[in-house]
């Protein structure tokens, strides 16, 4: 199913317009790098990186289509969580998502009109991101989509019906609600209780919530909810794609905490002999964006700062967004 570009709705859009849109209906990705600005110029088009469109794949159907076809896939997360350092387009793939996904529509049937939730760990936190969702429709040919009348601070609605609304961390006013996508922005600096009980509940009955976030420390139960679903992602066979369980290849040292892309020496796939493999899709989606290969980060520049402070442990989680031992962490204190 795709959009009824006949609906009287988008009269306001030009033909131009629904014609680049006819192209675009399917991928987030596409209709983002199509009609939303570059933050930095809004006189250009933004030109997302390739870890970042897999990120902005996994929040709208749970795996990048970079790595896997939909045939792969038979059941799609209902979470996922990017752990990852600080400046690194995270907040602005995630308040584009919410944009695009408003216009095209919530899951594989594009079901419109698509509500998204986004939560911060403060005010502003949340505020910040739902502007990022604000700046991509007003900037772009969809500046008329949104409903007439001044927009709410927290909230942006369009004249389809779709809804984003931005939420502090706290029951009151998060519990109850309903979305079909939720986005975290910070949530390893947010209250656990909040975040388990009442935030992520809210899309029981909708897509997926994906939680976006630096790394702080290593506990906690959502770092617990982290490592589990990174040690329990399957490896997948590239040329057969034979499924196998990392406790299949039992002297393979598979990475857990950091450096997550990285698939240690295995041996050959029993059913074809080959000796390639990626990671599988779990239960809850765990993507990443490795700061060496990621083309906004100035390497040489990285690299200064982590030999000057000597590859301190909270540089290294700010710069490098590892999860470093908690240990670590108290005796530097």
């Amino acid at each position: 199913m795709s959009l009824d570009l006949t609906q009287k709705i988008y009269d306001c859009l030009p033909n131009d317009t629904l014609n680049k849109l006819k192209l675009c209906m399917f991928r987030a990705v596409d209709l983002i790098e199509t009609f939303f600005p570059d933050p930095d110029d809004y006189s250009k088009k933004i030109k997302l990186y390739p870890e970042q469109k897999d990120l902005i794949d996994c929040i709208q159907f749970g795996f990048p289509l970079r790595h896997f076809k939909f045939s792969e896939i038979e059941h799609p997360p209902k979470g996922g969580i990017l752990l990852s350092r600080r400046q690194i387009g995270k907040s602005i793939s995630c308040g584009y998502t919410a944009a695009a996904l408003n216009i095209i529509g919530a899951g594989i049937s594009y079901s419109i009109p698509c509500h998204c939730g986004m939560i911060g760990a403060s005010e502003d936190t949340a505020i910040e991101l739902i502007e990022k969702t604000k700046d991509a429709i007003i900037n772009s040919d969809f500046n008329d989509f949104l409903t007439e009348g001044r927009q709410k601070i927290d909230r942006v609605k369009l004249k389809n019906g779709s809804i984003t609304r931005a939420h502090t961390c706290s029951h009151k006013s998060i519990r109850g609600k309903k979305y079909h996508y939720l986005f975290v922005d910070e949530g390893r600096w947010m209250e656990e209780d909040v975040l388990f009980s009442a935030a992520l509940p809210t899309v029981t009955h909708g897509e997926r919530w994906f939680i976006i976030t630096t790394p702080q420390g290593s506990k906690g139960e959502l770092m617990r909810l982290y490592l589990k679903a990174v040690s329990e992602r399957p490896v997948i066979c590239k040329n057969c794609l034979s499924s196998y369980s990392q406790k299949d290849f039992e002297n393979a040292d598979f990475p857990i905490k950091n450096e997550i892309w990285k698939m240690p020496p295995l041996p050959p796939c029993k059913k074809c002999g080959s000796t390639e493999y990626k990671y599988g899709i779990g239960y809850i989606v765990t993507p990443w964006i490795n700061p060496w290969e990621c083309p906004i980060i100035n390497k040489d520049e990285l690299m200064r700062k982590l030999e000057y402070f000597d590859w301190d442990p909270h540089v290294r989680q700010e710069e490098l967004g590892e999860i470093v031992d908690d240990a670590s962490m108290v005796f530097l204190k």
